[in-house]
């Protein structure tokens, strides 16, 4: 199994606090494929063109994680996002010896 040091929540976080503007797309490109890059950054500009004010700060409250075969990790996540409750979905898979976001779904 792929190991890059960060969990699974610590992913989730990563990719709430890239879509709702409080860090820049960029800083997750090294933990994403090329296909989970591109979700997150369409996410985000969305959510600048949307966004009036400082941004909000979205918090993970809880991650679901399952590995259905080696070197993939699905993993759901509950966030609070501001006055919402939404859902994350990823999947992860193991490439160079780390995990990589490389589906993404947020609703």
């Amino acid at each position: 199994a792929a190991s890059s040091g960060m969990s699974p929540d610590q992913f989730a976080q990563a990719v709430v606090e890239v879509m709702s503007g409080a860090r820049q797309a960029p800083q997750i490109l090294r933990w994403t494929t090329p296909e989970g890059y591109a979700v997150v950054a369409r996410r985000a500009a969305v959510s600048a063109r949307r966004a009036n004010g400082p941004a909000r700060r979205a918090v993970v409250r809880s991650v679901r994680v399952c590995e259905p075969a080696d070197g993939v990790a699905e993993a759901c996540a509950v966030v609070l996002d501001g006055p919402r409750v939404r859902a994350l979905a990823m999947r992860l898979v193991g490439l160079d010896g780390r995990w990589r976001i490389e589906a993404l779904q947020v609703g």
